[in-house]
């Protein structure tokens, strides 16, 4: 009798058909479910993108506030009005620090306000009062300017008041006194670095940025009027212009009429 044993051997194997059937089965369904989790995961992913930019926006709002130390919000103001100046005054409510003047309007002026009375009887009695210019008008105080020393003072107020602008808006101040023994004039400052002085305040505190071109576009005006002012001056001074020193004066002495050449007198007696 021949014995019989069992082994295993790695060989080709064709799929039956119930095999097939049942591998199309599976392949159907797992296509299915891995969609799924893909459709799940992306959910998941954009809800988590979502959750993590807020917390960006929070932490950049708040580093933001601790840099500057302040934001800007809608403060409820009082408006304080003055008729016999014909002006108005907004003052903050919470803490009553002042906010501007301003000149009250046509409607203001004709409307009864709660608390006034307007006599304009007593008004047209009193003499008209005489028109201000504006703090930051250097031009209207430029043309006001009475000689070359006044346009002077102004450009030092224009230097101070743009370092006080800047330095109010947390950025290194670039005219004024900048340094401890250093003054720098606006003179100085090319067109380029005058734009950035503005970019930068505009940026840190966008009120005092349109303060500052509002006094950067007056500049050129401004010049004009105070070359005008410093011609005025040597004129008086009788100082003579660069030109002049350089070249000399382009008048000519006129000879003394009455003192002739000697060798230009004619000879009563000439002899041929």
């Amino acid at each position: 009798m021949a014995l019989a044993k069992t082994t295993k051997r790695y060989l080709k194997h064709t799929f039956t058909e119930p095999e097939m059937l049942s591998f199309r089965d599976t392949l159907a369904s797992t296509i299915c479910e891995l969609s799924q989790l893909e459709d799940e995961k992306k959910t998941v992913t954009s809800q988590y993108a979502a959750k993590i930019n807020e917390k960006k926006a929070t932490s950049n709002m708040a580093a933001q506030n601790i840099r500057n130390g302040y934001e800007f919000r809608d403060i409820e103001c009082d408006i304080l009005y003055d008729l016999k100046r014909r002006m108005k005054t907004i003052a903050r409510k919470d803490n009553g620090e002042f906010v501007e003047d301003l000149p009250m309007t046509a409607d203001e002026l004709q409307c009864s306000l709660p608390g006034f009375e307007f006599d304009e009887t007593e008004e047209q009695d009193q003499p008209p009062e005489e028109p201000q210019i504006d703090e930051d008008d250097f031009v209207g105080q430029m043309r006001n300017a009475e000689n070359a020393d006044a346009g002077r003072d102004i450009y030092k107020r224009i230097e101070t008041r743009i370092h006080d602008l800047q330095v109010e808006a947390g950025c290194a101040p670039m005219v004024g006194q900048v340094e401890v023994n250093f003054y720098r004039g606006i003179e100085v400052l090319t067109k380029r670095e005058l734009g950035k002085l503005v970019k930068d305040a505009s940026k840190a505190n966008p009120a005092i940025g349109q303060k500052l071109s509002i006094i950067i576009d007056q500049l050129p005006a401004i010049s004009e009027i105070f070359d005008q002012l410093l011609l005025d001056e040597r004129k008086e001074l009788h100082v003579p212009s660069p030109d002049e020193l350089i070249h000399g004066s382009d008048e000519e002495t006129d000879p003394d009429p009455d003192e002739s050449d000697p060798g230009d007198e004619l000879d009563e007696n000439p002899s041929f």
